[in-house]
């Protein structure tokens, strides 16, 4: 993950108007090959980083201690990261499955 991370700031550092990287969102040109691989990149690291979260929400279980006026959102915080634990566990194999294929798909397009 963290390598795709660089790898994808690379990219948009070296595109040299890295400020229009929202283009691709917005501006779809469905015949080119970059806006494929442009949607399959942004689309991976999303999957990348979800898979990533059960490791955060994990880690932050039962040490949520906010300090001052910010805790009163201690209990509700924790039941919201014990929430997404739970379900990102349950769908866990899902995003590795689609993690799979988005991996592939950036790497089969090709120019006819």
């Amino acid at each position: 993950m963290l390598g795709y991370t660089f790898v994808a700031l690379g990219v948009v550092i070296d595109l040299g108007r890295y400020y229009n990287i929202w283009h691709v969102l917005i501006y779809w040109n469905g015949n080119s090959v970059l806006f494929e691989v442009g949607i399959c990149v942004m689309a991976y690291l999303t999957v990348l980083y979800i898979e990533f979260l059960p490791v955060v929400t994990e880690r932050m279980m039962g040490h949520v201690r906010l300090k001052g006026s910010f805790a009163r959102f201690n209990k509700m915080i924790e039941r919201l990261v014990n929430l997404l634990h739970r379900n990102l566990n349950r769908a866990m194999f899902f995003f590795v499955i689609l993690g799979v294929v988005l991996s592939c798909l950036h790497q089969s397009s090709s120019a006819p």
